[in-house]
Parts: C-alpha cells; sequence; structure tokens
C-alpha cells in the first residue's frame, strides 16, 4: 500500500528523467527510500500511540499503587 505509492512515484520520475545517470537515479532512489522508512516508522508510531503503548512518562495514568523496589 505505502510501497506501492513510492513505485510510483520512482516509474513517475523515471519516466520523466530517463537520461539521467546511473549515480542521479541511485541518489533518487536513496531518497524514496529514506522517505518509505520515515513514513513507515510514523505511522507504526501513531499506531502505537492509538494503542496507548507509548507513554514514557508523558502521562500519569490513574488507579492501582506502585509496587515498591527492594533490592535484596
Amino acid at each position: 500500500m505505502l510501497f506501492d505509492k513510492y513505485n510510483l512515484v520512482w516509474d513517475r520520475w523515471l519516466e520523466l528523467n530517463s537520461t539521467k545517470s546511473k549515480w542521479q537515479k541511485r541518489k533518487y532512489r536513496k531518497f524514496l527510500y529514506h522517505c518509505f522508512c520515515h513514513d513507515m516508522f510514523e505511522f507504526i508510531k501513531n499506531l502505537c500511540a492509538r494503542k496507548r503503548m507509548l507513554l514514557w512518562g508523558t502521562k500519569r495514568i490513574g488507579g492501582g499503587t506502585q509496587i515498591p523496589y527492594i533490592e535484596d
């Protein structure tokens, strides 16, 4: 789904810039891959945030009592 979006962008760019050197093509492909990875990270982060799995001390959750830590 998300990967298909970047494949379409790559195909379109390649049609318009078919005479570019292989290094320019590689650089643009690497840029698209970086954008894909960033979007995938944001998707997973938002998914975890919706499930309240990313709390990291930003908000106190009411209820329950804290278990004291006893080191033996």
